[in-house]
């Protein structure tokens, strides 16, 4: 369904004459198998790209420190599910 669907949205967009709109239906139709796919798997990598983006804040803020054990200690206390990762004061 998904597949019929981008199938005819693609030939609507290149048929239609708009120079922008030819070129985007011509990206998209190279990627039509990744997009009918995407509604049968819905996957994302958000939680991956956030995890990374802490990973980046913590080396800019340790930043000089040469104890590397460290560093990978905190990315591990990072990645622990949050009812765990903060400590809990009366």
């Amino acid at each position: 369904e998904a597949l019929a669907g981008w199938t005819k949205w693609i030939q609507a967009g290149l048929e239609s004459g708009i120079p922008a709109l030819v070129k985007f239906a011509r990206q998209k139709q190279k990627r039509i198998k990744g997009l009918a796919a995407h509604a049968l798997y819905p996957i994302n990598t958000g939680k991956f790209e956030g995890f990374n983006n802490k990973i980046k804040v913590l080396k800019r803020i340790g930043y000089g420190y040469r104890n590397m054990d460290y560093f990978f200690t905190l990315i591990r206390f990072l990645s622990l599910p949050k009812n765990y990762s903060s400590p809990k004061f009366p």
